[in-house]
């Protein structure tokens, strides 16, 4: 065993993500009949380890190249990320997370951004695998490996957009949403004027109504899916094509910050379409 993740909050929270993917590589090509049975893996492994999550030794040069991604991320000095992410490429050319931060770093203009970007979503897409990516269409960032892969999917619509091709931009946002339909990085929220701009304005409306007790949720799930198409996360398209999220009332505060209570939640909300409060507070607790 290797040692033990550090504790400390870094500055991006994108670093925050090292245990969630310490964890994917404890578990990984484990087989399980149940998620009881991997939660009592898991909490076995806490016990041994002081209540920390350990680490497993990273020999894939894939691995070593998002490992020291984290490290990237942890670091506030931008020279210092920069020479990290390029240390990253040395490592393994499939490392997506590293042409994300020399475009926000290192990129002097929109072309350059997107060029980088674009490498970092076919790096991304080579690493994961047609397989890997068709099995899991739509649920993605409930695997923590491929979350550098959408991240540069969203670099690139944003970059493109910044590069004054609207266009090119809606097909990339289109495609991201297809790939995480959960939204996990708030594209919607950024997709929403290039929509009303082509004139699809049910396409840009996306309301989120936040509930206070299950009662509510039920109520208002049923009532506007009524007629409409239900998806994942609570989010629901009504009769009219308008899309809304139905939320509980405060249920943000349970994804904050990366723990490994919000890894649980997060992989109980992925399962769900009409949301359950005492699922995810549940899972959320470990229980």
């Amino acid at each position: 065993m290797a040692g033990i993740v550090n504790a400390d909050v870094p500055q991006d929270d994108r670093a925050l993500e090292v245990g969630s993917w310490h964890i994917a590589r404890l578990m990984r090509r484990k087989k399980f009949d149940t998620p009881e049975q991997a939660q009592a893996h898991f909490n076995a492994l806490l016990r041994e380890h002081g209540g920390r999550i350990p680490e497993k030794p990273a020999t894939r040069p894939e691995d070593q190249a998002q490992l020291t991604m984290y490290r990237a991320f942890a670091e506030s000095a931008p020279r210092k990320r920069v020479a990290l992410a390029r240390e990253a490429l040395r490592l393994s050319t499939l490392c997506a997370d590293a042409y994300v931060l020399l475009a926000e770093d290192e990129a002097g203009t929109p072309a350059e951004r997107v060029a980088l970007l674009r490498e970092g979503v076919l790096a991304g897409e080579r690493l994961l695998g047609e397989r890997f990516l068709k099995k899991n269409l739509g649920g993605l960032w409930g695997h923590v490996q491929a979350r550098p892969f959408l991240r540069a999917q969203l670099g690139l619509a944003e970059a493109l957009w910044e590069n004054g091709m609207p266009v090119e931009a809606l097909a990339e946002y289109r495609v991201l949403l297809e790939l995480d339909r959960g939204d996990h990085q708030g594209a919607r929220y950024t997709v929403a004027p290039l929509l009303v701009g082509a004139g699809m304005l049910k396409e840009a409306l996306s309301l989120v109504v936040e509930c206070r007790g299950q009662a509510a949720v039920d109520r208002v799930w049923n009532g506007l899916s009524a007629g409409g198409r239900k998806s994942v996360c609570g989010w629901l398209k009504d009769r009219y094509g308008v899309s809304w999220q139905v939320v509980p009332e405060g249920m943000s505060r349970m994804f904050r910050g990366g723990s490994v209570a919000s890894e649980r939640a997060m992989t109980a909300l992925l399962k769900m379409r009409k949301l359950d409060i005492q699922e995810l507070k549940a899972a959320y607790r470990g229980e």
